[in-house]
């Protein structure tokens, strides 16, 4: 599956150019992904510290969070390409990337919680 732009820049299935796609609310699904999975791992990232310290690990882990988002969305412009014809090309190697990177993040919150629990 191709997606294509047509003369008036409008995204469409190659090969389907019956079918259009409308990309205006594509953002809002990818924040309400990306809060979900930042909201239960704060709440359990946030136990990791004393009290004392929650606030300065708090400032330093969202600046984390921000400089890897910058790096993942550079990643992401490396993967995707336009190809000769218009065309986006490699977004199965990016959902590949993704599907990795998330399997890694549950593997590595399963550790963070075994140690926050035997503290």
């Amino acid at each position: 599956m191709q997606i294509a732009l047509d003369l008036a820049g409008r995204p469409h299935l190659r090969g389907c150019d019956q079918v259009d796609i409308s990309l205006s609310h594509s953002s809002d699904l990818l924040f309400v992904g990306i809060t979900s999975r930042i909201i239960s791992s704060s709440a359990l990232v946030s136990a990791v510290p004393d009290p004392a310290h929650r606030g300065s690990f708090m400032a330093v882990n969202s600046s984390i969070q921000q400089v890897s988002g910058g790096i993942a969305a550079a990643i992401g412009g490396l993967i995707v390409v336009e190809a000769s014809d218009g065309s986006l090309a490699r977004y199965d190697v990016l959902g590949y990337v993704v599907m990795a990177s998330m399997v890694l993040t549950v593997v590595l919150m399963y550790f963070i919680n075994r140690m926050v629990r035997q503290a």
